[in-house]
């Protein structure tokens, strides 16, 4: 017979410390319910340990770059307080947390956030949700004025993936709104093409119109920023 010592022993530990599990945090300090649920969830705490090194590889090409490293830091610290929304119901928690770790993997965070040139503005982040790129594109230096396009589908692609522009790019299905439909069918495709950490320009198909002249096209970026910007 196997000995039983070494499990009443376990038992006895968790029922009256509690299990630490999680990597992310310390157990001993959990007093949301959500904390206590991961701390006490094998499968939990896995997923938390996942979670936190999926999140220092998305960060790490951040370091030095605080510009992208506050609000990616913002957006986390964003996430942990939604997932007190779950309190200690397991699957909810499971769930967010497998949505975190697919977006966490997401190579569009070095791009997200709202630009704008001499003609045009935009907003594009990745959004967890529908699992692909969120893009607004305006019809004015001002972000928030003259909406122009928003996004049918959308992806991104990396520039070792894109023979056509050699860039890492959104490419979006265009749903355009009432004032520019006299572009449907016109154009039919729309790219955002990132050349530099700061800068990228538009492109649309062939027989597209839009987005044809420099400087129109090119935008710069002004904020980093990793959901919907706030808009009159």
């Amino acid at each position: 017979m196997k000995p039983v010592f070494k499990g009443v022993f376990v038992a006895v530990f968790a029922l009256c410390f509690g299990s630490a599990f999680a990597a992310s945090f310390d157990c001993t300090k959990a007093r949301a319910e959500d904390e206590k649920a991961i701390c006490q969830s094998a499968e939990l705490s896995k997923l938390d340990d996942e979670l936190s090194a999926e999140f220092k590889v998305a960060i790490e090409p951040f370091k030095g770059w605080k510009e992208r490293a506050t609000p990616f830091r913002k957006n986390q610290s964003d996430w942990v307080k939604d997932r007190a929304g779950c309190g200690a119901t397991e699957g909810c928690l499971a769930n967010a947390y497998k949505k975190r770790i697919a977006w966490l993997k997401q190579g569009l965070h070095k791009w997200s956030g709202e630009w704008a040139g001499k003609r045009y503005s935009l907003s594009v982040f990745f959004d967890a949700d529908l699992n692909r790129p969120l893009v607004r594109i305006y019809d004015s230096p001002k972000l928030g004025e003259k909406f122009l396009i928003a996004e049918l589908q959308a992806r991104y692609v990396t520039a070792a993936n894109n023979m056509q522009e050699g860039t890492d790019a959104v490419q979006v299905t265009p749903e355009f709104q009432a004032d520019y439909r006299q572009y449907e069918g016109v154009c039919s495709a729309i790219s955002l093409n990132f050349e530099r950490d700061e800068e990228l320009y538009l492109a649309g198909n062939e027989s597209c119109t839009l987005f044809k002249k420099e400087p129109d096209r090119n935008l710069s970026l002004k904020k980093a920023s990793y959901h919907y910007p706030a808009t009159k």
